[in-house]
């Protein structure tokens, strides 16, 4: 009698690119609902929730544009043309929604600074336009740029040090 030949068990072990997929999965998918609880139900026209709602979005992108690039990062080393294409997609309708959705923030600017409150509370709304400004300056950037970044990987197109 022959014994079974013995069966090789290997671990189970993850590339990095693919835990930095599965990091980009979920930082997507927390920033993602995180925004779409803060902007639904839209109430368009109200000056306090457009100021209010495009303040906490732009705290809140940082985490799902670190999302977005970790997948990105995964598509282009998992050579995922098709991923990376979507997400290029992704990534220029949210430099797009954002750009927008700033028009509408910057029309409320100056009704808000307007408001008679208290010197703390005219302080912490200068400091909210601020931080918002700038992130308004740099996000949609960033976003074009991982965007095209992408859709440069997709076409072959190699390093200029040849990496």
């Amino acid at each position: 009698m022959t014994a079974a030949p013995a069966v090789e068990s290997r671990p189970l072990s993850l590339q990095p690119f693919q835990l930095i997929g599965m990091v980009g999965v979920l930082f997507t998918v927390i920033g993602g609902h995180e925004i779409l609880t803060q902007v639904f139900p839209l109430s368009l026209g109200t000056p306090e929730w457009e100021f209010g709602t495009y303040s906490s979005l732009m705290d809140n992108m940082p985490l799902l544009i670190m999302g977005l690039g970790f997948l990105g990062v995964f598509a282009v080393v998992g050579g995922h043309k098709v991923l990376a294409r979507v997400l290029a997609t992704i990534l220029f309708a949210l430099a797009l929604s954002l750009i927008a959705f700033a028009f509408l923030y910057l029309t409320n600017v100056p009704q808000v600074l307007r408001l008679r409150t208290s010197p703390a509370v005219r302080t912490g709304l200068k400091k909210a336009v601020t931080k918002a400004s700038i992130q308004t300056a740099l996000f949609p950037v960033t976003l074009l740029w991982l965007g095209s970044f992408l859709l440069r990987k997709t076409k072959g197109e190699t390093h200029p040090h040849g990496r």
